[in-house]
């Protein structure tokens, strides 16, 4: 059986984290103008690279 204390901690700290992601997710989307002028321009903005995304 689940201790119901534990499962709503965790349940609570998963939605820290999917909050903390889509935070850090949303600061490298461009523009929608932006994302727009890239795929006409060919897409290639020189702005491909790895994310590192540290907790």
């Amino acid at each position: 059986m689940i201790d119901r204390g534990l499962e709503t901690m965790n349940i609570g700290s998963l939605r820290g984290h999917v909050a903390q992601l889509t935070q850090s997710i949303s600061q490298f989307a461009l523009p929608p103008s932006q994302e727009e002028a890239n795929k006409k321009a060919g897409g290639n903005s020189g702005n491909d690279r790895p994310v590192t995304i540290s907790q």
